[in-house]
């Protein structure tokens, strides 16, 4: 089994073998993006810097950003309307108090 291998032979093992390829149904832009990541040459090796210049990328994060905020934004509004909704029953609460009391 892969998992139960001795330390230093999954050292050797990234160090020294070529990565296993990455199946066809991925698309070829992500599998280059991978490979070029698995590089080991460190001076081959695609950086950080390159990857955010990826417009794939940088579109993906983007969107992730850009999601993140608008579900922040829905939270708070949510928080707004529950504690519009606690108010109103609250004005609800004291006008039926209030009439009670007439009676």
């Amino acid at each position: 089994i892969e998992g139960d291998i001795p330390a230093e032979e999954f050292i050797h093992r990234v160090v020294s073998l070529p990565p296993a390829e990455i199946p066809d149904r991925y698309p070829s832009a992500l599998k280059n993006l991978i490979k070029q990541m698995l590089e080991k040459d460190p001076q081959k090796r695609i950086t950080s810097k390159e990857i955010l210049e990826i417009r794939d990328v940088a579109q993906s994060l983007k969107e992730e950003k850009e999601n993140k905020e608008n579900k922040q934004q829905m939270k708070v509004q949510e928080n707004k309307d529950r504690k519009q909704e606690q108010k109103d029953d609250q004005e609800i609460q004291s006008t039926i108090s209030s009439s009670c009391v007439i009676l």
